[in-house]
């Protein structure tokens, strides 16, 4: 940095009287980014940019740092320059991103079509647009995405992890249950992927299977709620009163929610327990409204 060392700034420091060129000042707010003084390093950026204000470099660097000081509106407009300026795929994902987090997904959407007609189909690029896809309601979109994706990366876990909700979503149960076992193949410890799939053999009356998965995802997180929850729905069907009570009550001292209180109030009323029940039953309603219609069709 010609003899202009990093070291010379500090958070305080005053650049005024430094004779540095535009180039200097990119090196410096590069390296005041690794020290994470942002602040600082958009003011190197800035001086630089009154130098030389079409600098590309530094143009996408001062972007970048607006980015990560969640200045969203400012790096969006910074980042539309820059594409008046040369079309360049780093913007247009940042584009992407930042109108995601704005929950403008039309426009995510739109700048991350620009991105894929540039021919670039990075598998991280094509799950970006699928989340945006689903968040603006085109699941089977979405779900085309997802296959794009694993065609190109098949280990990519968190891709069969979506496609396989969004399967779900769209009805889709032995899709479903494809995408949660290629997750389970992945990473046998991901509990959430033994629920799923558990819950959609459950849905297809596959009891045994669906037992397996909901213990499996119990063994590798005791405390997950949901799985003693359809455990007890499944003995519930089964006409095992006493054993779905005790899954019930085992999910509603993790979390006291309507369902799991639903399926004991359930149980109970089946038991002939009515005033029990009937105590249950308020508490549910109290929670949720909705319970009151519900319970009729039982």
């Amino acid at each position: 940095m010609n003899n202009f060392s990093i070291d010379n700034l500090s958070h305080s420091c005053n650049y005024d009287n430094k004779k540095i060129t535009f180039i200097e000042w990119l090196n410096i707010g590069i390296e005041l980014i690794k020290l994470n003084y942002l602040s600082d390093a958009l003011f190197a950026f800035e001086k630089g940019l009154k130098e030389n204000p079409s600098y590309m470099p530094l143009l996408l660097k001062k972007a970048e740092v607006l980015q990560k000081l969640n200045k969203i509106d400012d790096a969006i407009v910074l980042y539309k320059n820059i594409l008046k300026i040369e079309v360049n795929k780093q913007s247009l994902f940042n584009l992407g991103i930042l109108y995601f987090l704005k929950k403008n997904y039309k426009c995510s959407i739109h700048y991350y079509s620009k991105l894929i007609d540039l021919g670039l189909e990075d598998p991280k690029v094509l799950y970006n647009y699928a989340l945006a896809l689903e968040e603006n309601n085109n699941l089977k979109e979405a779900y085309l995405c997802y296959n794009s994706i694993l065609k190109k990366d098949p280990s990519f876990e968190i891709a069969w992890f979506n496609k396989g909700l969004l399967a779900v979503e769209l009805g889709y149960i032995d899709e479903g249950i494809e995408c949660f076992t290629k997750v389970i193949l992945i990473s046998n410890n991901n509990y959430d992927a033994w629920f799923n799939r558990g819950y959609l053999y459950s849905i297809k009356e596959d009891f045994d299977d669906a037992l397996y998965d909901f213990f499996k995802s119990i063994e590798l997180n005791k405390s997950y709620y949901k799985s003693y929850e359809e455990i007890g729905y499944i003995y519930l069907q089964m006409g095992f009163l006493n054993d779905a009570l005790k899954y019930f009550e085992k999910s509603i001292s993790l979390c006291r929610n309507p369902d799991s209180l639903f399926g004991k109030y359930y149980c109970l009323k089946k038991m002939n327990k009515i005033n029990e029940a009937n105590i249950i039953l308020k508490e549910i309603c109290d929670i949720d409204p909705h319970y009151k219609k519900l319970k009729d069709n039982y």
